[in-house]
């Protein structure tokens, strides 16, 4: 029983800590662009993504599309089952970090400290708590994953890779992985690299090194390949340059998008925190922030160094910053996408960290115990104070949804509603501030699905303007969450 409870211990812990960091907040209800995945007979949609797009955004995420109708049609529009599956994928990245670095050799409390970080990262609650974002935490499991199986393979024998039974597993996740969202494509793109370092590293001018590569790298260059041949035909071109938020640019959005998403994998407080402070100008706020992320990441530094993880932790950290792209070419980024990198950063520092807490001088242990206190303390903080957000999000989302479906049942037949957002001055940052009908966006639909008036046009703006009455359309503002008549 000991022996069992040992093996069995951190993971049961891992998996507990993300369910009670989570739990109370698993009925976040559905906001923003969580509307574009909402269907009115979600029974035929389960199977129905694998050979169509979403026609409200364009993405080609099948698995997701599954779940969510799957979710949907078992419980309707609670979320609670979906926010409950998406916890024990959180648990499960934190679980896969713990055994894939004690795979590798390192101590208990390396991999426990890596693992620990990963499930209270703040910067991780957008990918936990959000409605539309099982593809991030599905596509990120699995490509990690595939990775450090990868890895491990390596490891064992540079030689028999392809005799090697994990070496299909791998290639099992990296399918899953791109199946889940686009962004899963740097995972496939890793695994070649690495198996290129394993084959002909030092033997560039050897063609059997070469050949070996070739063979390799061939089943996962097949399955990538594949994945991009079915995404065109069902989503067609989609990616180009251009200076819309989601075009690709390449210029100096790149390493700001980089340096962004890094940022906020490593800060132990709450981006959103961060964000409000220095627009407001809170430099109190703003300087602790920045101070507790210098010592963190000073703790990161010391502890590669002064243990010699040099190698380690040049892989952590390149297979981290390879871990924005492709989306760091985007020219706008969202937090979300961090989560790819986060496993590594995580990974990066428990090492860097468990490695100084075996030190012999209890005075550094005991130094380095109370910043990872603290930075635990901060990141728990920083989740609880952004699944708030997010839960009152979706409270205020319901309200006005109820509120605009009571208006669209009185309009006139065919008539025109319009719902014009007002300017404010408060700072807004991702979905966490949000604005009137901006929690509603991407609600038209459902407006006229709830109201049962598909002869309704409903348009919602993205741009907030004065209110201002428009011929022929009745056009409402908000207040609060209420809808107010501007004409």
């Amino acid at each position: 029983m000991p022996a069992l409870v040992k093996q069995t211990g951190p993971y049961f812990l891992l998996f507990l800590l993300a369910a009670g960091l989570y739990l109370f907040w698993w009925d976040v209800a559905w906001f923003w662009d969580d509307f574009q995945m909402v269907w009115s007979d979600p029974e035929g949609k389960i199977l129905y993504w694998f050979a169509y797009k979403n026609p409200q955004n364009g993405f080609y995420r099948p698995i997701q599309g599954a779940m969510l109708a799957l979710s949907q049609a078992w419980y309707g529009g609670d979320n609670r089952f979906l926010h409950a599956v998406q916890f024990l994928l959180h648990g499960a990245m934190g679980s896969v970090i713990f055994w894939g670095l004690r795979r590798f050799g390192f101590s208990l409390t390396q991999a426990l400290v890596a693992g620990i970080l990963m499930v209270v990262s703040q910067g991780a609650t957008l990918a936990v708590l959000s409605n539309d974002t099982f593809s991030q935490l599905l596509g990120t499991l699995t490509g990690v994953s595939a990775v450090l199986l990868i890895g491990l393979v390596l490891k064992d024998s540079r030689f028999r890779v392809l005799t090697h039974p994990m070496i299909w597993v791998a290639l099992f996740l990296v399918g899953v992985s791109l199946l889940s969202k686009e962004s899963s494509a740097i995972f496939p793109a890793i695994v070649v690299a690495m198996l290129w370092l394993g084959a002909v590293w030092g033997n560039l001018k050897a063609p059997s090194a070469w050949t070996r590569f070739l063979f390799q790298a061939l089943p996962f260059v097949a399955v990538t390949l594949l994945y991009l041949v079915v995404r065109q035909s069902v989503v067609g071109a989609d990616a180009s340059l251009g200076e819309s938020k989601y075009n690709f640019a390449l210029g100096m959005n790149i390493p700001k998008n980089v340096l962004l998403l890094l940022a906020s994998g490593l800060m132990p407080a709450s981006t959103v925190t961060a964000f409000l402070a220095a627009k407001t100008r809170d430099f109190v706020v703003l300087g602790g922030i920045g101070l507790l992320t210098a010592v963190w990441c000073g703790v990161l530094v010391w502890g590669i160094v002064h243990r010699r993880y040099w190698r380690w932790g040049a892989i952590f950290g390149g297979v981290a910053l390879l871990g924005t792209f492709p989306m760091a070419l985007l020219n706008h980024v969202s937090e979300l996408y961090v989560y790819n990198s986060l496993p590594f950063l995580c990974a990066l520092s428990g090492i860097a960290v468990g490695g100084l807490l075996a030190e012999r001088s209890g005075a550094v242990r005991w130094v380095v115990g109370a910043v990872l206190g603290v930075v635990v303390l901060a990141n728990v903080l920083g989740v609880e104070g952004k699944a708030q957000r997010m839960h009152n999000n979706g409270v205020e989302a319901a309200a006005l949804l109820n509120s605009a479906v009571r208006e669209a049942e009185e309009l006139p037949e065919n008539a025109r509603m319009v719902l014009q957002n007002p300017p404010t001055d408060r700072p807004l940052y991702s979905i966490f501030e949000m604005n009137g009908f901006e929690l509603i966006q991407y609600a038209d639909d459902e407006i006229k699905r709830l109201a049962h008036r598909p002869d309704l046009t409903v348009e919602i703006p993205r741009k907030a303007l004065v209110p201002k009455a428009i011929d022929g359309a009745h056009v409402f503002t908000v207040l609060g969450t209420k809808l107010v008549p501007v004409n």
